[in-house]
């Protein structure tokens, strides 16, 4: 339960998912993260590796079938109806399971599946490759939260697109106006400076060398003081703070690591760079839009282009070319009107189209129709 986009939006779920009907429980590989403290809680979690050691002699695929076996058995004995799994790495464990316990099943693939996938795995990559097309296609009902990430993994599956439905990520935006309103408890921003303001792991796929060459390019020959803040944590961060360093912009770029509320910086920022090679649905984007922040971001495959309507809430830019992002973000301080015009449409466009209360009704109603064809098959079995 770290703090990334699909782990919030788990969170919102089991925060949010009617009481009346549902029974929320929690079922994780490892029992850590910055958002375990924030779980509701009536959610009782199940975790792998705290009831499980690593195994003396390991081959391929050992411990994900043995993880697919305690998936099995604990959704048999807590007579569970429907499982909900987002990212891949738990539909290689999720899809089996569900499958053998006789359990209805709703899976989110949540990012373009050929970046995605062939980015972050290294190791048999066409078993896995096999073994998440089984387990999608498995599934009762398949969810993707952008046309760019549904099209991608129809294709890079081999899946029937028809049966791919578009539910779009929420933003709790009450949630956002409350928590930005509290204390910063970070490093302060520097007076009477430009403040830019990046989130997001510090990994390959999220761009960060691009953004950390592009910004000393601009502190070259720009006539404004800019400071930019990096919040997020990951195998990155003392490159990247070696890059900023060898770069000689290190007094100018301050990274915070994780941080639990970021709203109360990001409310402040001049600008919200998303630098990314791709991206499903990025929740950080959708967040600063609903802070009313300018947000620049690289034009990107997966859900990019339905985030920003085709680049009228957001400035595009193409991935991986730092001039061009140097040269966007210094038009951001020389020209603001334009940059702040697309604020408050950017707000309003959040509020009508990734509203927290809207999803959770859409995913309580699939949960329903799923469940209730589960508990008749399983009713029959018995």
């Amino acid at each position: 339960m770290e703090s990334g986009g699909s782990e919030r939006q788990t969170l919102n779920l089991l925060r949010g998912i009617d009481r009346s009907a549902f029974a929320p429980e929690l079922y994780l590989l490892y029992r850590e993260g910055i958002l375990l403290g924030d779980l509701p809680p009536d959610v009782a979690v199940t975790d792998y590796w705290s009831r499980h050691a690593q195994p003396q002699w390991n081959w391929p695929g050992r411990i994900t079938s043995k993880q697919i076996h305690d998936l099995e058995q604990t959704l048999v004995s807590n007579k569970v109806d429907v499982v909900y799994d987002r990212l891949f790495h738990m539909a290689l464990v999720a899809g089996p399971a569900a499958k053998r316990a006789g359990v209805g099943r709703v899976a989110t693939i949540v990012s373009p599946p050929r970046r995605d996938l062939m980015a972050t795995e290294r190791r048999f990559v066409w078993l896995k490759r096999m073994a998440l097309a089984r387990s999608y296609r498995s599934a009762d009902r398949l969810l993707a939260v952008s046309q760019g990430t549904a099209d991608d993994a129809a294709d890079f599956y081999r899946l029937d697109r028809s049966k791919i439905e578009i539910v779009s990520s929420p933003i709790d935006i009450e949630r956002i106006d409350r928590l930005k309103r509290d204390t910063w408890d970070g490093t302060a921003p520097r007076v009477n400076r430009f403040l830019i303001v990046s989130i997001g792991r510090l990994s390959e796929e999220k761009g960060h060398r691009c953004l950390l060459e592009a910004f000393a390019k601009l502190l070259q020959n720009s006539p404004h003081p800019i400071d930019l803040h990096l919040i997020g944590d990951g195998p990155l961060r003392l490159e990247l703070k070696q890059q900023a360093s060898v770069l000689g912009i290190r007094e100018n770029v301050v990274f915070h690591g994780q941080v639990a509320n970021p709203f109360p910086l990001l409310r402040q920022a001049d600008l919200f760079v998303l630098p990314s090679q791709y991206e499903g649905l990025p929740n950080a984007l959708l967040e600063a839009m609903a802070c009313e922040v300018p947000t620049l971001v690289s034009d990107c495959p997966g859900g990019i282009q339905d985030a920003t309507q085709r680049g009228d809430l957001s400035r595009l830019v193409p991935i991986g070319e730092p001039i061009a992002l140097c040269k966007a973000i210094r038009d951001r301080f020389d020209s603001p009107e334009s940059w702040l015009s697309k604020t408050g449409p950017a707000r309003k466009y959040i509020e009508q189209s990734h509203s927290l209360g809207q999803w959770l009704k859409r995913m309580e109603s699939i949960f329903m129709q799923v469940g209730a064809k589960s508990r008749t098959l399983r009713d029959q079995l018995l």
